[in-house]
């Protein structure tokens, strides 16, 4: 028999298994959804440890391991636009730093403009690359030094020339020499065309035979090129000289006094001075600048410093004797009445007097027997140790500060205020050292002693003074003593009793004897120790050529051509054929022949004077 299962019963049935499925398919998705996750966080971290692998091969340099990482990140994740980032960043430092050594390249061979060409691009596209900003920093500090150099004439060392000009032209002396030596002149317009010439000179060196002419004719010169000066009047200097701003930033001179150690040695007009940064500015020619920069040397050097080891020693011994008995030396008759002296403002009556009596006499003062005897001694000894730069003053006080009250009254408000002035008294000390080369030291020493006594009934105290002044030389740790500063007092004094004290023998029983002596001494020692002192600047810079407005170096003719006077000329060379006529030029003792200018001669070597060779 077949009995028929409740619904309910059913129901229950089919939900729990509906509940199963449910939960079967929510832990399948579960799952997959944790497998997703752990994949992701796996995938994140690669591309991070690449990521970190790459900025690590691109701050070493090593771009090819940082494009491969890079590669690597793009392959997991095509779009990384930071991947894509480092990539271009790697093409774009290849790049440079291919332009950075093309750039040096050139640097090197000394094309500078073609170098800043090369640069700039690199600089534009990121101005924080470090070694293209270096490199920039030294085509620049390269630029700059060609461009305010002056450039320098460069004729044919070996070749020397001989002249022998009277009331020539100028322009025709120049002539000769430019085709002697292949020198290019440019004269300025405003040089006079009737400017003559006398010149006899033996195997001199073409360029100071044409300082020589521009010395004489107040003429001056501007090197265009290695070979072409241009000639002007001094006058024009200012259209022609090249001028240079410099700073010149000083470490322990006065800025203002060395702006005047400049304008009074040099002609310089343009200086700047800035006390803020103790720094001077000029303006001028760059031989100039050398010079001044010469003499900022020898002016900005440290100041000498010594330290003063001082020992002040004060000593004072005293005595103090007080023997003997005091008697009253005062009777005085006061009133019973009243209880008043005889100065008081009552009065005495004729009573008062004719009853004198034990109880209206006083005495004064009351008798009394001393009996001191004192001996004082005492050292005050102090040791500062200063440390004090060169030519200034040092200063110790050892003692007390007095204050002395001054009362001010007001004329308009009858206001009296009242204010302390104080006074230094004791030791006072004030040393100026001057630090000399030889390591030996002048002391200019001023000592003062002083103390202060109240005298009774004044309101200012008594200040009594000793001081001393002198100029020590000492070497360095050596002592110096200074004393003699002695104060001695010697005080006696004596109550006697009149009549009695002059009993002999007895008489000492009615005088008191007070006898006090004191006596003060001060010593001063010091000893000076040089710490630091003046190092002397190297003779290049101690004496050098000071110029002449013209040049900045000195004419020195070639010393063969005195020697050669002396010993004996060699054979002199064959005479070559002169382009004008095929002569040769005329020697100095005889006129010239050629032209009216006169003739001249050059040669790759030193020739006898009287026998020069024609003009090349």
């Amino acid at each position: 028999m077949i009995r028929k299962v409740p619904e309910f019963v059913v129901t229950c049935m089919t939900l729990a298994l509906m509940s199963g499925c449910v939960t079967d398919q929510t832990f399948s998705k579960k799952s997959e959804a944790a497998e997703k996750v752990k994949e992701a966080n796996e995938k994140f971290d690669h591309i991070t440890n690449l990521m970190s692998d790459a900025d690590q091969a691109i701050k070493a340099g090593d771009y090819s391991t940082a494009k491969k990482s890079y590669e690597a990140i793009l392959v997991i994740e095509p779009n990384n636009p930071r991947a894509q980032a480092g990539l271009k960043l790697i093409e774009t430092n290849t790049r440079h730093h291919a332009l950075i050594s093309e750039a040096k390249a050139l640097f090197d061979q000394g094309s500078i403009d073609n170098a800043k060409l090369k640069l700039r691009p690199v600089l534009v596209e990121n101005p924080g690359q470090a070694e293209a900003r270096a490199l920039m920093q030294a085509i620049e500090a390269q630029s700059t030094k060609d461009q305010i150099t002056p450039k320098k004439l460069k004729p044919p060392r070996s070749k020397t020339v001989t002249l022998d000009f009277r009331n020539a032209s100028l322009q025709n002396v120049f002539d000769v020499i430019s085709k002697t030596s292949g020198i290019n002149f440019v004269l300025d317009p405003y040089i006079r065309q009737d400017l003559q010439a006398s010149i006899f000179v033996k195997d001199a060196s073409i360029e100071d035979v044409i300082d020589f002419l521009l010395m004489m004719h107040q003429l001056g010169k501007k090197i265009l090129t290695e070979n072409s000066i241009m000639i002007y009047p001094m006058n024009r200097a200012n259209v022609y000289d090249d001028l240079v701003l410099r700073s010149f930033y000083l470490n322990h001179a006065d800025p203002k006094q060395t702006m005047a150690l400049i304008k009074s040695m040099m002609p310089i007009k343009d200086i700047i001075v800035d006390d803020k940064l103790n720094m001077l500015t000029v303006k001028a020619t760059y031989d100039q600048l050398k010079d001044v920069e010469r003499l900022i040397i020898n002016e900005d050097l440290p100041e000498p410093e010594v330290v003063l080891d001082v020992e002040i020693l004060e000593v004072k011994r005293s005595h103090l004797s007080d023997l003997g008995i005091i008697y009253p030396n005062q009777f005085s008759i006061t009133a019973k009445s009243t209880g008043t002296t005889a100065t008081s403002s009552s009065g005495l009556t004729w009573h008062d007097l004719t009853h004198v009596g034990p109880g209206n006499i006083s005495v004064s003062p009351t008798a009394t027997l001393n009996l001191l005897h004192q001996d004082g001694d005492t050292n005050l000894l102090a040791n500062p140790r200063i440390r004090v730069k060169n030519r200034e003053k040092a200063k110790i006080h050892i003692g007390d500060k007095i204050p002395i009250e001054t009362t001010t009254i007001s004329s308009s408000s009858n206001f009296a205020s009242k204010s302390a002035n104080y006074l230094d008294v004791g030791l006072k000390l004030d040393v100026e050292p001057r630090v000399m080369l030889n390591n030996e030291v002048s002391i200019k020493v001023n000592l003062e002693v002083s103390n202060a006594t109240q005298t009774a009934g004044s309101t200012f105290p008594t200040v009594n003074t000793r001081n001393t002044s002198t100029v020590l030389m000492t070497g360095d740790g050596e002592t110096q003593i200074l004393a003699g500063l002695i104060n001695d007092e010697d005080r006696k004094s004596a109550n006697k009793v009149p009549g009695l004290a002059n009993i002999p023998l007895l008489g000492r029983l009615f005088t008191d004897q007070s006898d006090s002596r004191a006596k003060t001494e001060v010593v001063l020692l010091i000893t000076p120790h040089v710490v630091r002192n003046i190092l002397r600047p190297d003779a290049s810079n101690i004496e050098f050529y000071g110029g002449t407005g013209v040049r900045s170096t000195p004419i020195n003719f070639n010393p063969m051509s005195a020697l050669q006077q002396f010993i004996g000329a060699p054979t002199a060379a064959p005479a070559a054929p002169n382009p004008a006529g095929g002569q040769s030029a005329p020697t100095p003792n005889s006129a010239p022949s050629t032209s009216p200018a006169g003739g001249s001669s050059s040669s790759d070597g030193p020739q006898p004077l009287g026998k020069p060779v024609g003009v090349e």
